[in-house]
């Protein structure tokens, strides 16, 4: 039987050659057809392409480069000003570190991701938000588009996209700003496309603040390349330095105390393209470490960390629904004055997404990861999404359940009477909102959706040591509205607690207003905008610098009103700006410890040197 199949196998195989070596003979009854010459191809062009790798986004539900000439700022937590789902962790004078998360979440609970990379320091869990800027960025957003490439990660709160300069905005900027106390900010930019398969990228920052002996630095360099037509490559790099001073006003127990960090960040990613020009896979590597330094009155506390990153990413369609795949392993190297020894987490994640459109108002996105770090748990992160109805209406339901690993600190941190537990068991996040977007007339449209999340094993800090603490769970509603009028914009928004333990306020609402238009017969573009924002009690934070942790230190600050406006006058290729927070003056605390007292005054000038 097996010589007769293998008979018959070649007796095929020989037909088919045969019959194709005949197809193949010119036939005399035909006539000859006119060679009509091929067209040119196309030249593949490294701008073109990018735009077509670009993750497609609503700009309306996005922070964008374009509206940095409207808005106010000093570091890229001031942007989400009028998001109410986002809440800032400030110590509210310049220089000091800052951070946000979702509304009601610490810091280490929401995730940062900068071009797919995580940016979030493994030792403590959270990401200081003045190590980038915004100028760098094309834009941001609170969530991940679902249309990312390197969008396997229902654990991302917050996502920024780098800026890329092509041919037709090439420039060099230099923007000078000037503040109260003494406050100097100096921001170059370098950008220009050398071919038509090559662009460049650089920049850098420098700030002082006298009143803290703020010295900081932030430089950053893009170098994209087209190879061939099939392989697209991209390296970014990005250097902070930041040495201030913490001053514990009310305090004594830490006083004034000195924090130097310097961090670094080397990312490699490569796209291979298929004839159409679209990523058929995605290659990501990332390099990062930090060294960090406390100087307090009687020593000194050393913090490193070293990160490697490798993840893959594939898209691909069955059975007439788009998948995307990836896989990323990392390790992390932690050491110093708080460890007993060099500790080493190594993770493997994997995971995919997909989405299914029934009708064109109908849709169904799908998302599940793994995570597994050695020696613990394996995580099941699932997500899914539902998005019935298209403009004017539409309805959004989204559910997702995720798990975060403890942090080295949480596990391993003792220094100056702080423990940490090794047999911290993760905390189980459960998500679920619904929202309703409506958009009646081109210049009118609204959202209001309602927020429900529970966490079990939440992990934490009581000023002395870390540990599981039993469930907790908040319900919240969130609301924001947008109406444009010829040359006006207002944005009025607002979020208020249903049920639950909080740690953001009870409530809050905001109104934030633009005006637009030319002056003097179209030779000046005036910009302005003022934001205004109400936040009703809130818990009273309190900081541990020795593990770099925040807590509830027992009550509520009273009610605040917060002004904020920027107004600026651009002629030709230079801009200039005044920017005014806290315009009504006044005080109060976020942190216990470090006030707000004084208004923040910033005059400045943007200046393209050439275009």
């Amino acid at each position: 039987m097996l010589f007769s199949l293998r008979t018959f196998g070649l007796i095929l195989i020989f037909a088919v050659f045969s019959f194709g070596r005949q197809s193949a003979l010119p036939d005399s009854s035909l006539k000859a057809q006119p060679e009509l010459p091929r067209p040119m191809p196309k030249p593949l062009l490294l701008h073109d392409l990018w735009h077509d790798l670009s993750i497609k986004i609503d700009s309306s539900k996005v922070i964008t480069f374009a509206e940095l000439d409207y808005l106010g700022y000093h570091g890229v937590a001031d942007l989400f000003r009028d998001d109410p789902r986002v809440q800032t962790f400030d110590f509210l004078e310049m220089g000091l570190p800052r951070y946000f998360s979702g509304l009601h979440l610490w810091p280490w609970q929401s995730n940062f991701q900068f071009n797919g990379f995580l940016l979030n320091d493994p030792t403590h869990g959270m990401y200081n938000a003045q190590m980038i800027s915004a100028d760098a960025l094309s834009w941001m957003s609170r969530g991940l588009p679902s249309s990312s490439m390197t969008g396997i990660n229902v654990f991302c709160d917050f996502y920024f996209q780098s800026r890329a300069i092509f041919q037709d905005e090439p420039y060099t900027r230099i923007m000078y700003r000037e503040g109260d106390f003494a406050y100097t900010d100096l921001d170059i930019t370098f950008a220009n496309q050398l071919n038509n398969k090559t662009f460049l990228q650089l920049g850098g920052i420098n700030r002082d603040y006298s009143p803290n002996y703020q010295r900081s630095s932030h430089y950053r360099g893009q170098l994209g390349r087209l190879l061939n037509n099939h392989l697209l490559m991209r390296l970014l790099y990005h250097k902070s330095n930041e040495n201030v001073s913490f001053n514990d006003y009310y305090g004594a127990q830490y006083g004034r105390f000195r924090y130097n960090e310097s961090r670094q960040n080397i990312y490699s990613q490569w796209f291979w393209l298929n004839d159409q020009h679209q990523p058929d896979w995605q290659l990501d590597a990332g390099f990062e470490s930090s060294r960090r330094k406390y100087r307090f009155t009687a020593q000194t506390e050393r913090l490193r960390f070293d990160r490697y990153l490798v993840q893959f990413n594939k898209k691909f369609t069955k059975m007439f629904l788009p998948f995307a795949v990836q896989i990323k392993a990392n390790q992390v190297k932690a050491w110093g004055t708080p460890y007993s020894r060099k500790y080493t987490d190594s993770q493997l994640d994997a995971g995919f997404t997909s989405s299914w459109q029934a009708r064109s108002d109908f849709k169904l996105d799908v998302q599940l990861n793994l995570a597994h770090r050695w020696a613990q748990t394996i995580l099941l992160n699932p997500y899914l999404k539902i998005t019935w109805g298209q403009k004017p209406f539409s309805l959004n339901a989204s559910f997702n359940s995720y798990g975060r690993l403890p942090t080295i600190n949480e596990r391993f941190f003792h220094f100056n009477g702080i423990d940490g537990q090794r047999s911290l068991k993760p905390e189980r996040h459960f998500n679920s909102q619904f929202t309703i977007e409506t958009q009646a007339t081109p210049w009118a449209k609204t959202q209001f959706g309602l927020v429900m999340h529970r966490i079990n094993n939440e992990i934490n800090f009581n000023n002395q040591r870390f540990y599981n603490a039993g469930d907790r769970y908040f319900n919240y509603l969130f609301g924001k509205a947008s109406f444009t009028v010829h040359k006006f914009l207002l944005n009025i928004g607002g979020q208020s607690a249903v049920s639950g333990e909080l740690i953001g306020a009870d409530y809050s609402a905001f109104a934030h207003a633009r005006y637009s238009d030319r002056w003097y017969h179209d030779r000046v573009l005036v910009k302005a905008s003022a934001t205004l924002q109400w936040q009703g009690p809130a818990k009273i934070l309190a900081y541990q610098p020795y593990s770099e942790r925040f807590f509830l230190a027992g009550g509520k600050w009273p009610e605040q009103l917060l002004l904020h406006y920027k107004v600026s006058a651009t002629i030709k290729d230079a801009v200039f700006f005044l920017e005014m927070d806290n315009a009504l003056g006044q005080q109060y605390q976020i942190i216990q410890g470090y006030p707000e007292l004084y208004r923040r005054v910033r005059v400045g000038l943007s200046w393209v040197l050439w275009n």
